[in-house]
């Protein structure tokens, strides 16, 4: 789940609609009474300021991880920034652990040969020698 949310577009790329969209699920899954629309506003102009550098399915995963009682964050009554904070804040340490197992795929190493005509030759090494 993590992992997957991860690999989702940044909070900072995300449309309004997209990041107020998927509050709305965060909402769900925290259980808190809905809050007024003023409220439920600020807490999407929160979000995008304060979490940028997250993913947006990060959000909907730090709250299901708080929705499944797995993150060490308090009960709260109201869907607030407070809450927001908290559970972003217990969830990042969980994400950097994940990031930090994902490793970037190795680049492949290209050889260029130029013959004595001055013609660009490309050589990509072959790994695999059972064929």
């Amino acid at each position: 789940m993590i992992y997957d949310a991860i690999q989702t577009m940044g909070i900072n790329r995300c449309s309004r609609i997209e990041v107020k969209e998927h509050l709305k699920t965060c909402l769900a899954l925290s259980g808190t009474q809905i809050p007024t629309n003023e409220i439920f506003e600020f807490c999407v102009n929160f979000v995008m300021e304060t979490y940028y550098m997250f993913n947006l399915k990060e959000l909907g995963a730090a709250f299901r991880l708080y929705a499944e009682n797995k993150l060490d964050v308090e009960n709260h009554i109201t869907f607030t920034p407070k809450l927001i904070g908290e559970v972003m804040s217990a969830y990042k340490k969980i994400a950097v652990q994940v990031r930090n197992k994902i490793e970037p795929p190795e680049p492949k190493q290209i050889e260029i040969k130029i013959d004595e005509i001055g013609r660009a030759h490309v050589w990509t090494p072959v790994t695999d020698v059972s064929r």
